[in-house]
């Protein structure tokens, strides 16, 4: 399908979309952090797409719409607004959750990092099973977490990581929330 990238980068929204309908839902109050949470570390990494894209790996014109913004397909410049979306969404929730039930921030951790490699192995497996990216051999370890690349595993990781620092960075330097419990 021509369009199965595209609507993965709609299936990764639409839980937080639906939730954050929900008056439950705090990551609204800190929009402004969210979007430099999003867009500082989306930078590096769309630059390095530029860069590798077509050596490194490639699109799968079967699964990308067609339309490229700087020789990208449309639907990776939104996998670096969405997933970061989900996953800035998910981390507002466990925080808020976890600060009503006074759960230490080591074990908050543990668990988001636990969260955060199964949505990994789900979605990126997504994308590496079709394949909607595919990948140049030469270029790689030639070890997969099952069908993802390792080097991609950790990309896809880091960029998480990433996004969840600066957001939570910017969170407590404007003393919107304590996550130092």
């Amino acid at each position: 399908m021509k369009f199965e990238y595209l609507i993965f980068n709609g299936v990764v929204v639409s839980g937080p979309a639906l939730f954050g309908s929900l008056n439950c839902c705090y990551i609204w109050n800190h929009w402004k952090q969210l979007v430099v949470a999003i867009v500082i570390p989306a930078i590096p990494f769309l630059l390095w797409d530029v860069i590798v894209t077509g050596a490194h790996w490639n699109f799968n014109p079967k699964y990308v719409s067609g339309i490229k913004i700087i020789n990208l397909p449309i639907e990776e410049i939104l996998f670096f607004i969405t997933v970061p979306f989900a996953c800035l969404f998910t981390w507002e929730m466990i925080i808020r959750r976890a600060k009503e039930k006074t759960i230490k921030l080591k074990w908050l951790r543990i668990f988001y990092l636990l969260l955060i490699v199964v949505f990994t192995l789900i979605f990126n497996g997504f994308l590496t099973w079709l394949p909607v990216v595919t990948y140049g051999v030469e270029y790689q370890l030639d070890f997969r977490i099952i069908t993802i690349p390792v080097e991609d595993f950790f990309y896809g990781i880091s960029l998480l990581f990433m996004n969840t620092s600066v957001y939570s960075y910017l969170v407590r330097k404007n003393g919107a929330i304590n996550v130092n419990q």
